[in-house]
């Protein structure tokens, strides 16, 4: 099927310019994180759109069979998506009255969703918010609520008045939850609570009894669900207020394990572990005549289920009730049985196989419930769908194709007789797929509306070698004075799957690993020569999930049961490892690695190794380090070994394989934070937190020296802020007062500033020169400047008074007292000069004209410029570099090299328009068929013996130059 709709989509391109219709790539974050690219459907009055959120939200209707890119909104620098939020609408986007409510941790958009624009912006910060919860939207008004210190308080904020309101709701010790008006709960007085947003009116009910924890809200009747305390009596309140009772049960509450109210049916569980069968009794209720309408005893349940739940979703039928018992088996993982229940026609279903259901996900479709279920396997977690007949009460799952590995799904609306659904892998990329009626997944190939060079998202900047490179979904760039693809990535390569190719780097060499379906491909690029050598390896049932360590990289054959491999790019060699499977963390080092290997039958229980570049030796760690161990490169091919707990035991691995223990001592090591390799020295610095301390460790191979600072780190952030040659700048906090701290290991520590009310925005280091940018709330820039050689320190304030709000992320030194910041004064980001020495802020440009802002962000500084990426007309993403005097000029791009060939379809032979030292020919599912050398223009180029299907031609010039191309033989 894929095949099919591959060769129908390229055939009219192909005839005309030899270019392949690609896949629309949607991106996430690239930082090492777990959030996730979130994608969303809705449909508004028939027409039907899609969200993909991630650096940038980006908005698609569906037209004529394509995503048509409607709308393209970047995110506010320094504002992070909250990504686990579950909306009411299932689908984790909240979406009202045609808006979408783009929620940030502290910060807020309302987007028009069909006109693509920002109708309203709400910063939270400076009502003291860094950190939130969303709980609804009514009308204008949206609440959520704050956990700090387990206190949780909830706030009402008015989006047209920009106003903040503290609900006065009484404490408890439950969330309260909200639906539509009402926001419902338990007081810790045992009392029920409404909250009614419509008339901002709350209501403490004065019942007969105390009421224990709200149980659930039932969506069939819209009620909330209590019961009293020590009585076994079911309270349905409704959102008009109106109370129902319900209390003639022949068994004791107290029994049960889970009761739960779906409409006027009472499911209860009952644990009956007589005689050792471990099986549990439901029961189902008619809440009007208390008479038991269906009941069964589940199969035996493993010993370690220990959790129960009731899934619900207001797209599910209402006579299905699904219930999971969950649990963890330490040895083999996680143990699940779920229980399709049809209470109408009195009927059960037991089904198991998969490690969980999405509570929220199930759905009806051509007559069948739908869920997703995932799987736990090496290589990660496979989502699937499991498909539940309601007529016949039969199940399956229906897995994804060969060798996608999904990590999550989420799905979406039924359009034209498919169902359309997004599925994540591994790397948090995710695909938009269709279902239709014969359960048949097809990939969507729309046009690729983000082929503007695809800078939109980069992953990568290359600063090693004598020219700038850089790594984005598209490809592999060289930039200089022009930016030039040299590896590609898209769809026009035929051994790209879904995620984006593995970047290695080492000595003078970049290489990238390539995969689909049966064969893995390595593109290697020499910086000094500009040539690049191309090695296919043909291996069914190679995985997607590729690591790398010094010139090595690590791949999967899954057919094999995780059976891993490795090929050097230096040493053009592959090795094989049949006794060790699926590679977790690799901590690199300059001349070797700690590699953590899982065992083959559980993910969870990892087996440290000693890798060596220069032999290929892997050594299994005979000392059985624990679960808190992590490893850290020092200089001179040493490695720093922590075992953290409660306390840290420090050991420094030298190159020669000497061992010796440099900390033994309070505080936990944590690797987002805690490590920092300085640069012109032999330092490396460790810090151990410890409650309200900070203790950094420094040792340069021979001395160690620990410096205590007594506050806490910096609670939204890195303790490290910047760092230069040999020092740092370090950014503590104590009972609400900020410290910054210049530290250079072996020398004394320097407090710098301390402050309370003032909201940071910028700092450098440069030498021993360091910069820090404040914000006072009375709108003025406060600047302090700190020379550690001269013993200089000087501070002064800037009026502010046009910004009603200033807001600073990024920026960069271009000269010794000149900044380029990234800063907002009210509106968009766009770049601001700062001048200690004139004591001024100005703007510098406005590269995109109007309200938006141009986002100007991956600030990188090369020889005598400085590059960065900035928002061009609103929707694209370009570079563009700044000299030492401050002009700034855009980076333009060569065109790609595409080969010409011909005749287009082909028969038995073609021809290519140029000379060619070599050339080498796939067909569609990356399979090498052809091979040549020192090729001429206008050469004859035998295809008789190929297949009718889509070819690809990789060839280079003598200029070591890469041309690409395709045609079709029939």
């Amino acid at each position: 099927m894929y095949k099919m709709i591959l060769l129908m989509v390229l055939f009219p391109l192909l005839l005309n310019s030899q270019e392949v219709v690609t896949n629309i790539k949607f991106k996430g974050k690239y930082e090492a994180t777990q959030i996730e690219n979130k994608v969303g459907f809705t449909d508004l009055d028939g027409d039907f759109f899609m969200f993909t959120e991630s650096e940038t939200l980006s908005i698609y209707k569906w037209e004529n069979e394509l995503w048509a890119l409607i709308g393209s909104l970047p995110s506010p620098l320094g504002r992070n998506i909250l990504h686990y939020v579950q909306a009411p609408n299932n689908s984790r986007f909240f979406i009202k009255n045609g808006l979408y409510y783009r929620i940030f941790q502290d910060y807020l958009q309302v987007i028009d969703i069909k006109n693509s624009n920002i109708v309203s912006e709400h910063d939270l910060r400076p009502h003291g918010i860094k950190f939130h919860n969303p709980m609804g939207i009514y009308g204008t008004h949206y609440f959520f609520y704050t956990n700090y210190g387990r206190t949780q308080t909830y706030y009402h904020y008015d989006l047209v008045g920009d106003e903040l309101e503290i609900l006065d709701i009484p404490k408890s010790d439950e969330l309260y939850i909200m639906r539509d008006n009402i926001i419902a709960g338990t007081t810790s007085q045992n009392n029920a609570y409404f909250f009614d947003a419509k008339i901002n009116s709350d209501t403490l009910f004065n019942l007969t009894h105390r009421v224990g924890k709200l149980i659930n809200y039932s969506i069939p009747d819209s009620t909330f669900i209590y019961k009293y305390v020590n009585e076994d009596v079911i309270i349905k309140i409704n959102k008009n207020q109106e109370i129902t009772e319900y209390n003639c049960w022949p068994d004791s509450f107290l029994l049960y394990n889970k009761l739960y109210v779906y409409g006027n049916k009472l499911i209860t569980v009952l644990s009956q572990f007589e005689n050792n069968t471990r099986q549990d009794s439901v029961t189902i209720y008619n809440l009007e005549t208390c008479q038991v309408e269906y009941g069964f005893n589940t199969e035996p349940l493993g010993q370690y289920i220990n959790n129960i739940k009731f899934h619900e979703s207001e797209k599910m039928p209402e006579n299905i009730i699904i219930i999971g018992f969950e649990g963890y088996d330490p040895g083999d993982g996680i143990e699940t049985e779920y229980y399709y229940i049809d209470y109408k026609n009195k009927k059960h279903t037991s089904i198991s196989g998969f490690a969980t259901m999405n509570p929220y996900s199930s759905f009806i479709y051509d007559g069948n419930l739908y869920s997703v279920v995932s799987t736990v396997g090496l290589g990660g977690s496979y989502a699937s769908l499991l498909k539940y007949d309601v007529t016949t009460g039969s199940a399956e799952k229906i897995p994804h194709e060969k060798n996608y590995i999904t990590h999550s799904i989420q799905m979406g609306l039924e359009k034209e007789n498919k169902l359309f659904f997004a599925s994540n892998n591994t790397m948090e990329e995710p695909a938009i797929w269709t279902l239709d009626h014969q359960n048949t997944f097809t990939k969507q190939l729309p046009v690729d509306l983000n082929d503007n060079l695809g800078i939109n998202f980069v992953k990568q900047v290359i600063t090693e070698f004598d020219e700038l490179y850089f790594v984005n979904a598209n490809g592999l760039y060289s930039m200089v004075d022009s930016g030039k693809l040299i590896i590609s990535f898209d769809k026009k390569t035929p051994l790209i799957n879904e995620e984006t190719p593995l970047v290695a780097i080492y000595g003078n060499k970049i290489a990238v690993s390539k995969h689909h379906k049966d064969y893995i491909m390595f593109e290697v690029y020499d910086v000094t020569t500009g040539v690049i050598d191309t090695i296919t390896k043909e291996l069914p049932g190679v995985s997607s999930y590729h690591k790398k360590a010094g010139p090595y990289i690590f791949f999967n054959n899954y057919e094999a049961g995780g059976h891993l491999y490795s090929y050097n790019f230096f040493t053009k060699t592959f090795y094989d490892y049949p006794d060790l499977h699926y590679p977790g963390p690799i901590h690199e080092g300059e001349e070797s690695a700690f590699i953590e290997f899982s065992k083959l039958t559980t993910l969870v229980s990892y087996t440290t190794y000693f890798f060596n570049y220069n032999t290929g030796e892997i050594k299994k760690i005979e000392k059985d380090y624990d679960d808190y161990t992590d490893y850290f490169s020092g200089h001179d091919s040493s490695f720093y070994i922590c075992e953290s707990y409660n306390n840290s035991v420090i050991e420094l691995y030298k190159k020669n394989g000497e061992k010796i223990i440099i900390y033994n001592g309070k505080g936990s090591v944590y690797r987002n934070d805690s490590y920092q390799k300085m640069e012109n020295s032999k330092t490396t610095v460790l810090v151990a937190y410890e409650n309200n301390s900070c203790h950094l460790i420094a040792n340069d191979l021979e001395n160690t020296e620990v410096t205590t600072i007594p506050h806490r780190r910096n609670p939204n952030g890195d303790l490290f802020y910047n760092q230069h040659k040999n020092s740092a700048l370090l950014y503590t906090e104590l009972n609400g007062i900020k410290n910054y701290y210049l530290y250079e290991p072996f020398k004394e520590l320097t407090l710098i500033e301390s402050n309370a009310e003032q909201e940071f925005l910028f700092s450098d280091l440069q030498d021993s020169l360091a910069v820090l940018m404040f914000y006072k709330k009375d709108s003025v820039i406060r600047v302090v400047v700190y020379d550690r050689i001269f013993q200089t320190y000087a501070n002064f304030e800037l009026a502010d008074s046009d910004c009603l709000f200033r807001n600073t992320r990024g920026g960069i030194r271009i000269q010794k007292n000149k900044f380029v910041i990234n800063s907002s004064c009210s509106t968009g980001f766009e770049l601001w000069i700062l001048d200690v020495k004139e004591q001024s802020i100005k703007p510098m440009i406005d590269l995109n004209p109007g309200s938006a802002g141009s986002y100007p962000d991956k600030f990188t500084r090369y020889k005598d410029w400085v590059y960065f990426t900035a928002y061009k007309n609103d929707s694209n993403k370009q570079w563009y570099r700044i000299d030492v005097e401050g002009k700034i000029s855009e980076i333009n791009f060569v065109e790609k090299n595409t080969l010409q060939i011909y005749p287009v379809p082909s028969d038995n032979y073609i021809q290519l328009s140029g000379d060619f030292v070599q050339y080498s020919v796939y067909n569609s599912d990356g399979k090498k068929v052809l091979e040549g050398n020192d090729y001429k223009s206008g050469q004859l180029v035998e295809t008789s013996f190929f297949q009718p299907g889509v070819y690809f031609i990789i060839a280079l010039d003598k200029l070591q130059k890469s041309w690409s191309g395709g045609f079709i033989k029939f």
